[in-house]
């Protein structure tokens, strides 16, 4: 497998995307993937829900995490008891396992899930590319977003996105937590602010915006929905979310002409799935130092300004940003009376703590504190986001050939095209470019 790094400096590759190249004429483009659902998927949907308990509805809400690259008897008594509608794997999980291991893994997941409910779960990971890749074995390293930015190509993002999602489908993962929207921010001294700099596609929100609908878009079409991060946008602060709350401090003109004009373009182009960061900005938010993922009025903004009927989930919950501010519980609920549809658990987030917040939103709708039609209206999305996807209908994979499906050499020249085109000129002072092939350097 080809490690990315030696490609890197052979190919000389300048990530460019800090220049503002706003796309002029966008052609050729693949049909979007439909957010709407027929009526027989609704009637499906619909029948589900009326058969559910309510531990069982509050279940779909929430992304959980579990522990160890086995099936632990802890993690297997979890899954039963609280049948999540989702889960993620990290590092910890999957741990450079073989594709044939982690397809059983897998397979092992959802069986348990299923036998108690029948609703598979929604089995996600972070391979957003560069220094965020959780599946390593048997899958290709793909580049930094920033090269996306610099090729600044909505085809290649879409071929790069169908690319990713073929592979990682082939394990049995069918959600990936990314694109990252977020944009890149420079001050006078042009240095990079944004605390997720390399993971971002760059800092012109017509080019983030485009690329990462096309993105999600092409892993859609591979079947592994995509989600769109960290709603509203983290530029320009330097704070990691992940240690404190993380403020950012711009005023509404520049919030509603960046930061928000990038997800609307994402969201335009077919993303699903918006997942709503752990940020705090003083000039929308009316409450102070209120978190984005626990704000009606953010969520209000997703919903009523930018017109986004799919699933909105939280960042992870598990993170400083949240936990120094609040207990495990109130996160829970904040996020729901928010508006949320499903919460993240995150990697470190403790068995204890994540029963105890499922069970706070059982208590809070059977006193009445939280109403069930509310969680209904959560489940239905998440639901119909299943089925539209064919995901009620699981069958476990293969495990003896993984490779068939994963088809890296068919990623090969997706990665040819990308690297290529990310080669960016910065300066010609002497007027040494193009090169021919008699020249000396």
């Amino acid at each position: 497998m080809m490690r990315p790094i030696s490609k890197y400096l052979l190919m000389g590759v300048v990530l460019l995307a800090l220049v503002s190249s706003p796309f002029t004429n966008l052609t050729n483009h693949p049909t979007p993937h439909t957010a709407h659902a027929d009526g027989s998927i609704e009637q499906r949907v619909d029948d589900l829900i009326r058969n559910m308990t309510l531990e069982q509805k509050v279940g779909q809400m929430f992304m959980v995490s579990i522990y160890g690259t086995r099936m632990s008897d802890p993690n297997l008594r979890f899954l039963r008891q609280y049948q999540p509608g989702a889960i993620a794997l990290f590092g910890s999980n999957l741990d450079y396992q073989s594709t044939t291991e982690t397809t059983d893994y897998i397979n092992v997941l959802q069986q348990i899930v299923i036998e108690s409910n029948s609703i598979p779960m929604l089995v996600a990971v972070d391979q957003e590319g560069g220094r965020v890749w959780r599946l390593v074995n048997g899958f290709t390293h793909f580049p930094e977003p920033l090269y996306l930015g610099a090729a600044a190509d909505p085809n290649i993002a879409y071929a790069v996105g169908q690319a990713l999602g073929r592979e990682i489908k082939g394990v049995g993962v069918n959600m990936n937590l990314a694109p990252v929207v977020d944009l890149t921010t420079r001050f006078d001294n042009l240095t990079p602010t944004s605390v997720l700099f390399q993971r971002t596609m760059g800092e012109d929100p017509v080019v983030v915006g485009e690329l990462s609908g096309m993105l999600a878009r092409g892993m859609a079409d591979a079947g592994v929905i995509g989600v769109v991060k960290h709603f509203p946008g983290h530029s320009p602060t330097r704070t990691d979310s992940h240690t404190d709350l993380a403020v950012v401090d711009i005023d509404r003109q520049t919030f509603e002409e960046r930061n928000l004009w990038a997800f609307r373009l994402a969201i335009e182009y077919g993303a699903e799935v918006v997942m709503v960061g752990h940020l705090y900005y003083p000039a929308i938010e009316p409450v102070e130092n209120l978190p984005a993922s626990l704000s009606p009025t953010m969520m209000g903004i997703l919903r009523n300004d930018l017109g986004f009927d799919g699933v909105i989930m939280t960042d992870a919950l598990g993170m400083g940003a949240i936990l120094n501010h609040h207990n495990a519980e109130e996160a829970a609920l904040l996020a729901i009376d928010a508006g949320a549809d499903m919460l993240a658990m995150g990697p470190n987030m403790a068995f204890a703590k994540q029963k105890s917040s499922i069970e706070a939103v059982v208590a809070a709708v059977n006193s009445g504190e939280l109403s069930e039609r509310r969680i209904d209206e959560s489940v239905r999305r998440i639901l119909l986001l299943k089925a539209r996807h064919s995901l009620l209908d699981w069958e476990p994979l293969d495990s003896s050939d993984p490779a068939a499906r994963i088809q890296q050499e068919l990623t090969s020249p997706v990665m040819t095209q990308a690297f290529e085109s990310a080669v960016t000129v910065l300066q010609d002072k002497n007027g040494l470019l193009p090169l021919r092939p008699t020249d000396n350097v």
